[in-house]
């Protein structure tokens, strides 16, 4: 299931019986949902953090797997990735290089900030960048959202939803 098209999915689930929601406290996550499910491999954690770079001033965060809270290396893994978001956009920049000339007919804006904003992202297994994670941008130019799929350090896909 794709991470930023899950909201339809998600509320279908639920009226199945199957699945269930669990609102958590925590220190850094602040107000974190579970989504449980009686398949454990569709079980995620999403919250709401700060960004100052979104619009709204918060974007969505997301770690698949178990009923635990995050783990120390998941807290450490995005308050690392949110200490800069140059460093992130620079993973991806090379895949959406083409995937964004294709949509806008330009290339990208010397500086990324005029066409990309982080919408989210997914954090991988146990933290480690080494498994697989996914990306989420919104393109005000395109009306459309660009996901980069990395896996082992490097972007393996690129979607575009919307």
């Amino acid at each position: 299931m794709g991470v930023w098209s899950s909201t339809f999915k998600r509320q279908a689930r639920e009226l199945s019986g199957k699945t269930w929601t669990e609102r958590h406290e925590h220190a850094y996550f602040e107000n974190l949902i579970f989504y449980g499910s009686n398949h454990p491999d569709q079980c995620y954690w999403e919250a709401d953090v700060p960004y100052a770079g979104s619009c709204d001033g918060r974007i969505v965060v997301m770690m698949t797997g178990r009923s635990e809270e995050p783990t120390e290396r998941e807290q450490a893994f995005c308050e690392y990735t949110l200490s800069d978001p140059d460093a992130l956009f620079r993973l991806c920049a090379e895949a959406f290089s083409q995937v964004f000339e294709k949509w806008t007919g330009g290339a990208i804006p010397a500086n990324w900030r005029e066409a990309f904003e982080l919408d989210g992202f997914e954090i991988p297994k146990d933290g480690d960048p080494r498994n697989k994670w996914e990306i989420c941008y919104y393109v005000e130019a395109t009306h459309h959202y660009f996901i980069a799929v990395l896996s082992k350090g490097r972007v393996v896909d690129v979607r575009v939803e919307g």
